[in-house]
């Protein structure tokens, strides 16, 4: 009969064996698992993210919805095998490229129609950002209303435009200076389309200058002996020409570094009166200063906003937000 200290060594002995193979069999237990999982880029878990995913912007529940007991206790149920999605791809890849997905869906049933009627609001979120909704009707073939929402952008634009208030001051300086660069990139292109427009104007002219009329010897007038050369062509003084970019950029750093409008004043008289001076950003603010705010449709989406941007979700960027109600709004789940 074993004593007790021959006893003691071969528990000891017992004990160091199962701590020797443990970690073993963890690793293979987790391979097993491992296994056993749906793969990422399957089918049947890329369904799954999506139906998650449309869960959310239908039924305006936050992201983080994923990591709650509940729900991660009622997809283990469902499909123990699927991986949970993690509320940092839903926000930047899943959601966002469902975002794009039913925006071209919408822009092509746009295209088929022969008019629209717009309606449009404004709402300020818990979180004090201020928003501006798009929507548009219209009549289909078969005489059917469509309604879509088209975008709920935040309205710093307008406000950079409205002399009185250009400083921006309720906005970060990192905010403000992405506002001013939407808005020269903006006057960019307006100015390249209307350079397009010139095109044939071009054409002729550079006929005219492959094909010159004999030249007269030069005369120098008494103008232009007065003037020198104050008012010949800066690339002909030897000057690099400004770009378009850069035209636009001095525009709108003369604008800024100017005293802001009185909160008595009326931004459209000032327009007026320095439209010649700020070209560019007339323009801008042509477009941006025109929009009434109306309460029609467009009223229904901020009702749904105050419902994604809760004070538990104030911290949205305006690009989920705008990302969240358009797929509210447009969505189709599949019965």
């Amino acid at each position: 009969m074993p004593n007790g200290g021959e006893i003691l060594r071969k528990y000891n002995q017992s004990q160091q064996s199962h701590f020797a193979t443990s970690p073993r069999s963890c690793v293979q237990q987790m391979k097993i698992k491992e296994s056993l999982q749906l793969p990422a880029n399957s089918t049947r878990s890329h369904k799954i993210t999506e139906a998650i995913a449309g869960f959310i912007c239908k039924d305006m529940r936050p992201y983080s919805v994923v990591e709650n007991e509940g729900f991660k206790r009622l997809m283990k149920v469902a499909e123990p095998q699927y991986v949970m999605v993690s509320r940092k791809r839903l926000s930047e890849e899943v959601i966002p490229n469902m975002y794009q997905s039913v925006k071209e869906n919408v822009k092509s049933k746009l295209q088929s129609a022969e008019r629209v009627g717009i309606t449009t609001d404004t709402w300020t979120s818990v979180a004090t950002e201020s928003y501006m909704s798009l929507t548009t009707h219209y009549i289909d073939e078969e005489w059917n209303l469509n309604s879509y929402v088209n975008q709920t952008a935040m309205l710093h634009a307008a406000s950079a435009v409205d002399p009185r208030f250009k400083a921006l001051p309720f906005l970060g300086e990192e905010e403000r200076e992405h506002t001013f660069s939407r808005l020269q990139a903006e006057a960019v292109g307006g100015m390249e389309e209307e350079a397009s427009n010139q095109d044939e104007v071009d054409e002729m002219e550079e006929e005219e200058e492959n094909n010159p009329p004999a030249p007269n010897p030069k005369q120098s007038s008494a103008l232009e002996s007065l003037l020198g050369e104050a008012y010949i062509p800066r690339e002909e003084r030897g000057h690099a020409k400004k770009t378009l970019a850069e035209v636009a950029e001095d525009e709108i750093k003369r604008y800024r570094a100017r005293r802001p409008a009185g909160l008595q004043d009326n931004p459209l008289v000032w327009w007026r009166e320095n439209e010649k001076e700020y070209p560019l950003l007339a323009r801008m603010a042509k477009r941006y200063l025109c929009v009434p705010g109306t309460s029609v449709a467009s009223e229904r989406v901020f009702s749904t906003a105050g419902d994604i941007i809760t004070a538990k979700r104030s911290c949205l960027t305006p690009g989920h937000v705008n990302q969240l109600l358009f797929l509210q709004k447009n969505l189709t789940i599949p019965k």
